[in-house]
């Protein structure tokens, strides 16, 4: 399938469902997130909300982490059968946009988030708490998680041309008991 119209503005993100290999999902400045299903010629669901602005958008199951460009409600969860909002995530820098997030591969309840301002962490999205953050001096504009047998590291992309990594704990941080 090429050429498939649906969004009302530029498309910044799209990734392709982890199970589900005839699902992708898109999303841009409309504020929107299309589901698309590649054997029918247009989208078959949509998320309203979020105002994407980098690669901010991931699926996990039924689960969809779609971060925006805006200074409320920033990153969220939504149910990918529903197309509701399960719930907003709580950032440590709270109105900072974000730029990239995504899920984490072997830390399954956890995403990697960056954004303006700094922002560049790894939260579960289960409890809100900060599993790992990375003071960046400044915004950081894209995230790339690496999961191994004895935790994760992430790689965050920043402005000033710099790149800066952080170790995630893959089982229960100190600091959060």
């Amino acid at each position: 399938v090429q050429g498939i119209r649906g969004h009302g503005n530029r498309v910044f993100a799209v990734k392709w469902h982890d199970q589900d290999h005839n699902l992708l999902l898109s999303g841009g400045w409309d504020r929107t997130v299309r589901v698309w299903d590649m054997r029918v010629p247009e989208s078959v669901k949509t998320i309203f909300g979020p105002y994407i602005c980098g690669h901010s958008l991931d699926v996990r199951g039924n689960t969809v982490l779609a971060g925006t460009c805006t200074s409320e409600e920033q990153c969220n969860l939504y149910d990918l059968r529903s197309c509701n909002r399960l719930r907003i995530l709580p950032l440590p820098i709270p109105d900072a946009d974000i730029f990239s997030c995504e899920f984490v591969s072997n830390m399954p309840e956890c995403a990697a988030i960056s954004g303006s301002k700094g922002l560049a962490c790894v939260m579960d999205t289960t409890t809100g708490h900060i599993v790992g953050e990375e003071k960046c001096a400044t915004s950081a504009f894209c995230c790339s998680p690496h999961g191994g047998h004895h935790g994760t590291m992430v790689a965050f992309g920043c402005a000033g041309g710099y790149i800066s990594c952080l170790a995630a704990q893959t089982k229960n941080p100190p600091f959060l008991t």
